[in-house]
């Protein structure tokens, strides 16, 4: 890490803000590109189209990635 301590709290680093970076540098204009991981977060609730194994600049293995082309809204609780 370069940079003061005190901005720490502030930053983030790592691992996976370079995935993050490269699924933005693919994903063009409007659209909204996701590991594996946050798909499965948000698949009950979304719409979407598997992109397959990626490869990204800097992994080693590849990445299972997503489109993500909609957002539904939660059902509010009775």
């Amino acid at each position: 890490y370069i940079g003061s301590p005190k901005r720490m709290d502030f930053t983030v680093v790592g691992d996976r803000v370079n995935t993050a970076k490269r699924f933005c540098d693919m994903a063009g204009p409007g659209k909204v590109v996701v590991g594996h991981h946050t798909w499965s977060a948000i698949k009950e609730r979304a719409e979407g189209m598997p992109m397959g194994q990626l490869t990204l600049k800097g992994k080693q293995q590849t990445v299972l990635a997503y489109e993500v082309h909609s957002l539904f809204k939660e059902k509010e609780h009775a």
